[in-house]
């Protein structure tokens, strides 16, 4: 391969990298959090919509919605003949968001559970079982790229999201009858994302000028 040759790749490859297919970069995050309520709960939160004005005037390119749970639950049985019991506790909680004329709902359920081989936890006949404090976490995620959300979720203002906590039981109980009371605590966190294409790299004015030359060098190299 003659100077001129490598020359001209190596301008050709330089250019090429720095037109490549731009990536993802997240521009900004936010999130809120509720305290451990006794469910049932709901919270109301306000975000910041993608303002373009921050980042250059970039267009919303994707959105990414997230919901972390965490519940505590104290269960205790009281049993008037031996008994065993089994299922789990928790709380369900959802997030609802209706924005733009679309609707984006998660919804997530943390839970634990106990007696969880046959025939579960014995409760003898005339005693209160008080078992370990139960705990559980889950997460879900929703994203976005069309083109009416995104544009739902961009300008100068504000949107709400609505959190619903809920207590939940399941129970089942073998052998007697069972009085069950239940202290669940939830709380949970909400974030929203927005994703820019990251800035393309534009060539120097010397990557240009090598190009150039390249190109005119292997001109005259043809018609030698």
């Amino acid at each position: 391969m003659s100077a001129f040759t490598k020359i001209v790749a190596t301008a050709a490859l330089t250019l090429a990298a720095s037109t490549a297919s731009a990536a993802l970069i997240e521009v900004q995050s936010q999130s809120q959090s509720t305290p451990f309520s006794l469910t049932s709960w709901n919270s109301d939160f306000t975000f910041n919509l993608f303002d373009s004005s921050l980042v250059g005037g970039a267009t919303l390119q994707r959105v990414e919605l997230s919901l972390f749970g965490q519940s505590i639950s104290d269960l205790t049985f009281s049993a008037t003949t031996d008994s065993w019991v089994i299922g789990s506790a928790g709380s369900s909680i959802f997030a609802n968001l209706s924005i733009g004329g679309g609707a984006l709902d998660i919804d997530i359920s943390p839970s634990d559970s106990f007696g969880n081989t046959a025939p579960g936890e014995f409760v003898a006949a005339g005693t209160t079982l008080n078992l370990p404090t139960l705990t559980g976490s889950d997460a879900d995620m929703l994203a976005t790229i069309a083109f009416a959300d995104l544009l739902a979720f961009t300008g100068p203002g504000t949107f709400n999201v609505g959190l619903l906590g809920l207590g939940s039981l399941t129970l089942q109980a073998f052998g007697g009858n069972v009085d069950t009371v239940q202290d669940t605590q939830s709380k949970a966190t909400f974030g929203v994302s927005y994703f820019i294409n990251e800035p393309t790299t534009v060539p120097n004015p010397g990557t240009l000028a090598l190009l150039g030359l390249g190109l005119l060098a292997m001109r005259f190299r043809k018609s030698a």
